[in-house]
């Protein structure tokens, strides 16, 4: 009888530690392994709006300036977009905008890699220097590694005055989901240019 209660005993102690060391692990492991965060999403974003910081280093100390970027994109189709800026700046001696209206067409070089090519209006004026108005075209790459997405390339400008080249570089790095770091550098004959804020994509 006694033998008897004792394997009854142990059994039921077995079954109840290994039940409660089942029940232990599966909650350890969920507090311990959390669900890994989703990665940065693959692709290049073409429908965004983006906000800009802007400082300008002109061709003289007093043609230095700072100033307010705007830019929103569109996607048309799979391979088309519209694309509009707005350029405010202010100095101690000139105070400027500038405008791009315009479309583009993307052309995938590689899986990470597009080839890009923007044309439409330009329009551009200076305080008590009246305004331009024109047109410009925009080739450029545009790639993306995991959370990083860069671009290169140049533009040029009639403005009335004559062809004008500037060449660009930026960088966006994803901060939070549909958010962005942005830094852009532009450079010219006539002034340097860099640009520091936030892209949100939708």
């Amino acid at each position: 009888m006694i033998k008897k209660l004792t394997v009854t005993l142990v059994a039921s102690a077995a079954v109840m530690t290994s039940a409660f060391a089942g029940t232990t692990g599966k909650d350890a492991k969920s507090v311990i392994a959390p669900p890994a965060p989703p990665e940065c999403p693959e692709g290049i974003s073409y429908s965004n709006f983006e906000l800009d910081y802007v400082h300008t280093w002109g061709r003289k100390d007093d043609q230095n300036a700072n100033g307010v970027n705007a830019e929103i994109s569109y996607a048309l189709t799979n391979n088309l977009f519209i694309h509009a800026t707005g350029l405010q700046a202010w100095g101690d001696d000139v105070d400027y905008w500038g405008s791009n209206v315009g479309l583009g067409a993307h052309i995938p070089l590689t899986s990470r890699i597009d080839f890009v090519v923007e044309a439409g209006g330009a329009f551009s004026g200076v305080n008590n220097g009246g305004s331009n108005n024109g047109w410009f075209v925009q080739p450029h790459l545009r790639a993306k590694f995991g959370c990083i997405e860069l671009r290169a390339g140049a533009t040029c400008y009639d403005l009335g005055d004559g062809d004008n080249w500037e060449g660009f570089a930026g960088a966006y790095y994803e901060i939070a989901p549909h958010v962005d770091l942005a830094l852009r550098g532009i450079f010219s004959r006539y002034a340097e240019t860099v640009q520091v804020g936030v892209r949100y994509k939708f």
